[in-house]
């Protein structure tokens, strides 16, 4: 996502660091016993580990050269992949991307109340998760918005109706 580098300087950490502690205390590394999580655990923890190279990379490149150095994260980098195949802009492929994202932290804190996993949670890690869960929201609103604030600047709407 694309946008004014203030906001995104705070959608980068925010987002990017909830995001990784829901990918891995939702993988429950620290649950091994919890069997609805076995196989899921370690494709989350990859996940959080590519998430968090994409994050701290474009947040250097933010801080040092004022633009993203890559995707906002991973699954908006790979829906870019299929531009050509689908004749898709690379505006909307970034915006499908990182709209699966959204989904899928939002879809993993569904799991983790719907199946109880909170309950499984030391009350630390509990207040960790609840943390990052409200950074999750505060981050994909922020990214939200900057992209509505950005469109409204390049949208060329004269107000006429």
């Amino acid at each position: 996502m694309k946008g004014n580098p203030r906001f995104e300087i705070l959608e980068v950490p925010v987002r990017g660091a909830s995001v990784l502690h829901l990918q891995n205390l939702g993988g429950l590394r620290d649950h091994q016993d919890w069997p609805p999580m076995g196989r899921r655990r370690a494709g989350l923890d990859r996940a959080g580990l590519v998430d968090f190279l994409f994050n701290g990379a474009n947040l250097a490149g933010l801080v040092l050269i004022r633009r993203r150095v890559l995707d906002a994260c991973f699954l908006s980098f790979v829906a870019r992949r299929f531009q050509r195949l689908t004749g898709k802009s690379r505006r909307t492929l970034e915006d499908f991307g990182n709209s699966m994202d959204v989904l899928l932290s939002f879809s993993l804190v569904a799991y983790m109340v719907g199946a109880g996993g909170l309950r499984r949670l030391e009350p630390g890690l509990l207040s960790i998760w609840n943390l990052a869960v409200v950074f999750n929201v505060l981050g994909a609103g922020l990214g939200r918005f900057t992209e509505s604030f950005g469109n409204l600047s390049i949208d060329g709407d004269s107000g006429a109706a």
